[in-house]
């Protein structure tokens, strides 16, 4: 019992020295904005000190977290699902100077990021603790450099093949609605126009071809599926899975063996470390990166020079 008071006293400590600015997604639906009211709600029992802002639209949160001012914060906490987050990074990423750390609400549909780091999306207890308490460690992103100059960074994978033409496909009123269902019916879509088509990469200076590629920074995929079980966020290279077989049989198989975390040890995917991946065929298909369109073919995904600091669960 004097541990557990002692915990809360700790807590609470670092909790009335902790001020956070708040960046809210208010395209989450009502279920999710309940939630986010919880979190705030726990974090004003801790006593934190906290401004919440509303983004208005895309590129907002980026902006948010490039033009915050460090000195007058502790934490910037993005509540909002991991595309959200990945705008935030994206600013971090811009500034110049020490970024402040970044905090996590989880409000999307599949919150990897959360689950990368072992954070409890569905308890705002859990979450507001993380986020008064939780230590910052600092971690590698990944970057998507486009043929038009420009710069994406990733925080857990970019992706091109059959992932990225069903995000590239959702129908976002439709997601709105289904959530996860929304990707199983653009899913569907996609699997019965899928044809045998190959891409042509270069992953540190080696050629070689698939069906498809992830990309991966953390180990996570699509929740709580493993994709890349060597990968970590903390560590300065990627894992690109490489799916060698093309076609809607090779695809499914890959999806059934997905679920238990067998997928790596399929004869026909490949895992590589590497720091560099050029995908040079296929001009003008999408890339997605955490869940979003961010370029077209072609491209190169290196380890970004920039890192970041993340609250991780305490």
């Amino acid at each position: 019992m004097k541990d557990a008071t002692a915990t809360a006293e700790t807590e609470a400590d670092a909790a009335a020295r902790r001020r956070l600015r708040i960046v809210v997604n208010p395209a989450a639906g009502p279920d999710r904005q309940a939630h986010l009211a919880r979190v705030i709600a726990a974090l004003e029992a801790l006593g934190a000190r906290q401004e919440v802002v509303e983004t208005d639209g895309p590129g907002a949160a980026a902006e948010y977290a490039r033009t915050v001012d460090a000195a007058r914060i502790d934490a910037l906490v993005i509540a909002g699902g991991d595309g959200t987050i990945n705008e935030a990074v994206n600013g971090l990423a811009m500034r110049a100077g020490t970024p402040p750390p970044l905090a996590l609400i989880p409000l999307g549909t599949a919150n990897v990021l959360a689950g990368e780091i072992g954070l409890d999306a569905r308890d705002p207890q859990a979450v507001a603790r993380a986020i008064v308490a939780g230590p910052a460690r600092e971690i590698a992103l990944g970057e998507v450099a486009g043929a038009d100059g420009g710069v994406r960074h990733v925080t857990l994978m970019a992706g091109v093949g059959f992932e990225a033409r069903v995000v590239d496909g959702i129908d976002l009123a439709l997601k709105a609605r289904l959530g996860k269902g929304a990707y199983v019916w653009q899913g569907l879509r996609e699997w019965l126009r899928l044809g045998r088509d190959m891409y042509d990469l270069t992953v540190d200076g080696r050629p070689t071809q698939a069906a498809a590629a992830i990309v991966a920074n953390g180990r996570n995929y699509a929740g709580r599926y493993v994709v890349a079980p060597e990968a970590g966020l903390t560590a300065p290279s990627l894992e690109v899975v490489l799916f060698r077989t093309p076609g809607r049989w090779a695809l499914l198989r890959y999806g059934l063996a997905l679920a238990p975390g067998r997928m790596s040890r399929l004869d026909d995917v490949d895992i590589v470390t590497a720091r560099e991946v050029a995908v040079d065929s296929r001009a003008g298909e999408p890339v997605q990166a955490d869940g979003d369109v961010v370029a077209r073919l072609p491209v190169t995904i290196r380890v970004a020079s920039t890192r970041i600091r993340l609250v991780y669960p305490a």
